[in-house]
């Protein structure tokens, strides 16, 4: 309170005005409320800055940080429901995480992706931006196939977070239906009625001249695209458009579904039951035999208790009866009735 009333003085002070008689009381609950956000954003920004610190235990540190952010309180506390919004708005957070998880130790990179999970945790704009991020679908795929068993887990589980609460993530995730904007000719984006011919020549001719764009709101300062074009971009389904090629994450799914570590696999089987529900991206599931290679090998698997195993078949059944929801003859869906538990 003392401190309230202090910069109430301070405040008046500089300004020349007079002090009002309820300034120098003790602030409402409003008051309060602001000053905590306050407080969040300036430590959201302060770990953000230090997810490139060179140290990498610093980094690693930032990571977690931002991790017990998006958690405090408990998964669907209001406290951590504001702090993934503040997180995922505030600047460079996401291209932090990609650096991150692209180029941090192991124990930096299992923390991003704990992290990246939470923030993705009820938060469809949040899911977006992640798999949108250059270099970030990149470094998740890296970290799937080469890093120990935990950051494996971990960043399946991002993965899950991710496909469960965006459709368009899912779609994303296994790159259906994306247009690079970045690489995209004028042809390419003029048949978009959102972007006829004059826009399409002007994005890519300020591109050839300003080299890639490196985030959305950088699309902005094109000639011709306006506030209503950008918003037609970015929201875009048919195509998704994306700012990188970026290699899709079906390989190393599979490859966690039919891996030995039970947590990473429980974690993928629910990622590929997500993505399944996305219209887009069932068909990228079918074209790649996806309850032969990875779905029907995660049943097969053997599990310590049959808590693990019905983890496993409730998500795997759900996957497999969305792709026959999708298309019950096709050949793709072959072996879905295989047994579970090695059976």
């Amino acid at each position: 309170t003392s401190e309230f009333v202090l910069c109430c003085l301070q405040a008046a002070l500089f300004s020349g005005r007079e002090i009002p008689k309820a300034s120098m009381e003790a602030p409402a609950e409003s008051d309060a409320a602001a000053a905590e956000l306050i407080k969040v954003r300036a430590a959201v920004h302060q770990h953000v800055v230090k997810l490139r610190d060179p140290d990498p235990i610093v980094a690693a540190r930032a990571a977690e940080s931002l991790f017990e952010l998006g958690v405090k309180g408990g998964y669907a506390s209001v406290v951590a429901t504001r702090n993934r919004e503040e997180i995922g708005s505030m600047e460079g957070v996401f291209q932090g995480f990609a650096h991150l998880v692209s180029h941090g130790t192991d124990e930096g990179q299992g923390w991003a992706c704990a992290a990246l999970a939470q923030i993705a945790f009820d938060n469809a704009s949040n899911c977006i931006a992640i798999v949108r991020t250059p270099g970030m679908l990149t470094g998740l795929r890296q970290v799937m196939e080469n890093s120990t068993r935990d950051s494996k887990a971990a960043a399946a589980l991002a993965v899950n977070n991710i496909s469960a609460f965006s459709e368009q993530a899912s779609a994303i995730i296994v790159q259906a239906e994306v247009l690079n904007l970045n690489e995209a000719d004028p042809v390419a984006l003029s048949v978009l009625p959102y972007l006829q011919s004059p826009i399409a020549s002007s994005i890519c001719k300020y591109r050839d001249g300003h080299g890639p764009f490196q985030d959305w709101e950088s699309i902005a300062r094109v000639p011709g695209v306006t506030a209503k074009v950008l918003e037609s971009i970015t929201s875009s389904r048919h195509p998704n458009m994306v700012l990188s090629r970026e290699p899709p994450l079906l390989p190393p799914l599979q490859a966690l579904c039919r891996g030995e570590y039970t947590d990473a696999r429980t974690d993928a089987v629910g990622a590929l039951n997500h993505i399944s529900r996305s219209q887009q991206a069932r068909s990228v599931l079918l074209e790649q035999f996806i309850v032969r290679h990875a779905l029907g090998p995660a049943l097969q698997a053997e599990y310590d208790n049959s808590e693990e195993l019905a983890a496993i078949v409730a998500r795997a059944t759900m996957a497999i009866a969305n792709l026959m929801a999708h298309d019950p003859d096709a050949p793709q869906c072959a072996g879905a009735e295989v047994q579970a538990g090695g059976d």
